[in-house]
């Protein structure tokens, strides 16, 4: 990238000629969706393979054609407040502090009233590698005109023909084509892969959900322990059905559920809660694993 911000007088009228020429004709070139991965080595023994972590280092042309792609389709969405509200990751005046203090919101509204609160945190398993190829671009035609047509097209050419090779040391990987994901370490892929999940919210409507990227959190509150326990698994099993329809699945390592109440409850209900904690391990293991 040195190289190319000490030569940039020299090779932006070429490198505007070829940005025009992939929006217009709705093509990317292929030469800019190669995608190096490097292991980066974190802790433990060199010899196993899950210690270490793979980065992908996309050329650096390719962030040119995705910055101008990604302030249109970026402006569509704001100006038409297709993203949800409760979607915290990857969008500018988002935190994860705004997340938690929705969450502390909800939590503390609920000890309020009396009510009996829970809360399901929840990350899915390898999110961006698992993202299906066909399945965004049903959903992208569905949120309005400005992604259609021409736009359509080099957001299929995006997604197609990818490939990628290993790079460790001075030794590299033959190519190999990219069946699915969205680009890590690209501009477009976060924003694509929001897109991917943003109806999840609309799946469970007695749930209210927090999202960081793919990090979903749900939460539920009411005066009855039974029919909280009750609207849960039902929610849960309406959530698996759009886990199995899109190709994901939950992280169980990483999810896990905790529960709020308020201090004068009878510890008398101590039981059912027990019993609450099985029904809703069994559902997650039943209803999540694809």
């Amino acid at each position: 990238m040195s190289i190319v911000k000490q030569s940039i007088n020299f090779i932006s009228s070429p490198l505007a000629h070829i940005v025009n020429l992939s929006i217009t004709h709705g093509i990317i070139p292929d030469q800019i969706k190669i995608v190096c991965v490097v292991p980066i080595f974190k802790a433990g023994d060199k010899a196993i393979f899950s210690n270490y972590r793979p980065v992908s280092i996309l050329p650096c042309f390719s962030k040119f054609l995705e910055r101008i792609v990604y302030n249109c389709i970026l402006s569509y969405l704001n100006d038409f407040h297709i993203l949800c509200d409760n979607q915290y990751g990857f969008r500018k005046n988002y935190s994860t502090t705004h997340a938690l203090i929705d969450l502390n919101d909800k939590v503390s509204s609920a000890l309020d009233r009396k009510e009996h609160a829970v809360g399901v945190f929840s990350d899915l398993s390898k999110a961006f590698d698992t993202v299906n190829h066909e399945i965004p671009f049903d959903k992208l035609y569905h949120y309005g005109t400005c992604i259609c047509g021409l736009v359509l097209d080099w957001v299929k050419s995006y997604f197609n023909e990818r490939s990628q090779f290993v790079e460790y040391n001075v030794l590299r990987s033959t190519s190999h084509k990219i069946r699915c994901g969205v680009p890590q370490g690209s501009i477009l892929g976060p924003l694509f892969f929001i897109l991917y999940i943003n109806d999840f919210n609309k799946i469970a409507s007695n749930l209210e959900s927090i999202l960081f990227a793919d990090d979903t959190n749900l939460f539920i509150s009411h005066k009855d322990p039974d029919f909280l326990i009750s609207t849960l698994n039902c929610e849960l099993s309406k959530l698996s059905k759009w886990y199995r329809a899109n190709r994901l699945s939950l992280n169980l390592t990483k999810t896990n559920f905790m529960e709020f109440k308020p201090c004068q409850k009878s510890l008398l209900r101590t039981l059912m809660w027990l019993l609450m904690r099985q029904l809703l391990h069994r559902s997650m293991k039943q209803s999540f694993l694809v």
